[in-house]
């Protein structure tokens, strides 16, 4: 095993009493003392990086979602939404969701509730709104609402798009249920609903 190296003492030291990570001693300091040396440096710092907007008109924040939406495949490098991506992408959580929602209700008619919620939102065209009800739907469920659908928030032409392809999805897919279930008949629709 190598020998540690010796510190040069030969070697020049840097004491400025101003710089504190300079010297390897332990300063006793009141927390009033550290406040008032660190909290403005702190504070400028956090609203320099994060708070205030580049030229371009985006914070960090923003433009760390746009990159992530790109990534995903959901902008273009115009930064536009790509209609296939983000239409699979659509398909994928209003599935998820159809499938947490079929299990918690197990009667019909409140799933049909929510679903008659979701039909009002898209035929009125509000896509804010229906980005509440699956948020408001994901609560009922008591589960968090995904990431990369909360990422689509902070950017209105993605919202919009997966907002009102989500709710047109989500009502196809329970169309296609009641198909199935009158396709079957009642003895056996009334079989696959018990556990």
């Amino acid at each position: 095993m190598p020998k540690k190296k010796q510190p040069d003492e030969n070697k020049p030291r840097v004491s400025n009493p101003n710089v504190m990570g300079l010297r390897a001693a332990m300063l006793e300091q009141p927390i009033t003392e550290t406040l008032e040396t660190n909290f403005m440096p702190y504070a400028m710092s956090v609203i320099m990086s994060r708070a205030i907007p580049e030229i371009d008109g985006f914070k960090p924040s923003h433009r760390k979602l746009l990159y992530t939406m790109y990534e995903m495949g959901l902008l273009t490098k115009a930064g536009e939404v790509d209609g296939p991506a983000m239409e699979a992408f659509t398909h994928v959580y209003a599935a998820s969701l159809f499938d947490d929602l079929c299990d918690a209700f197990e009667d019909r008619r409140e799933l049909s509730r929510a679903l008659a919620a979701f039909q009002e939102l898209a035929e009125h065209q509000e896509p804010k709104s229906i980005f509440l009800m699956i948020s408001l739907q994901y609560d009922t469920l008591r589960k968090p609402l995904p990431d990369p659908v909360w990422w689509l928030a902070g950017h209105v032409p993605a919202l919009s798009r997966f907002s009102l392809g989500f709710a047109a999805y989500l009502l196809q897919l329970a169309e296609d249920m009641e198909k199935t279930e009158k396709e079957d008949g009642p003895n056996e629709a009334a079989d696959h609903s018990a556990p």
